[in-house]
């Protein structure tokens, strides 16, 4: 990429003060970051759909509490991603 800091959404002035590594640091910490909530959601509706089958069915008679793990694990994911990013961005 020739220039990282073009990914990052701040006014003109306060993105030129941000160094190059630094903006290739967000970018990949980001990328990551955005890979593991994919993982994390995808692998939640794919739990969700299988137990809300097994209700359906009467196999089950509640979602139970892995759904609630997959949705806390993406929610740290989310705050994890944001203040990494944060702390990079703020570091320059």
């Amino acid at each position: 990429m020739d220039d990282p800091r073009r990914i990052i959404s701040a006014p003109e002035k306060e993105r030129k003060k941000i160094q190059p590594a630094a903006a290739e640091a967000v970018r990949v910490v980001t990328l990551r970051g955005l890979l593991v909530l994919k993982i994390f959601i995808l692998s939640l509706s794919a739990y969700m759909t299988y137990k809300n089958v097994q209700v359906a069915l009467g196999l089950a008679a509640g979602i139970g509490w892995l759904g609630l793990v997959f949705g806390i694990m993406a929610a740290a994911t989310s705050f994890y991603l944001g203040i990494r990013c944060l702390l990079l961005i703020g570091s320059k």
